[in-house]
């Protein structure tokens, strides 16, 4: 199966979720609540599922969000570009 999360720009808030495979209907609950709750995806990271079980899949969801998250960010203590152009730190 798969289970995709949808975040924001920034990676930390949850726009939707996209679930297919024989388990889905049991899983997509949990993502609707988090949705509904404006929980952010470090939520599925910092809390415990059981192991082994399906619903593990949105921790390791949401440490794909967070480690492309992180791979954009600047390296800490280094000060961000002064030109227009340049991407937001």
């Amino acid at each position: 199966g798969l289970l995709k999360l949808i975040a924001d720009e920034d990676g930390r808030k949850i726009l939707g979720l996209q679930i297919v495979g024989d388990n889905a209907t049991e899983l997509i609950h949990l993502g609707q609540m988090a949705m509904i709750g404006g929980m952010p995806v470090d939520t599925f990271i910092h809390n415990t599922f059981n192991f082994p079980t399906m619903a593990e899949a949105y921790r390791l969801a949401a440490m794909e969000i967070v480690h492309q998250r992180e791979s954009r960010m600047p390296p800490f203590g280094t000060r961000c570009p002064a030109a227009a152009s340049s991407p937001p730190c």
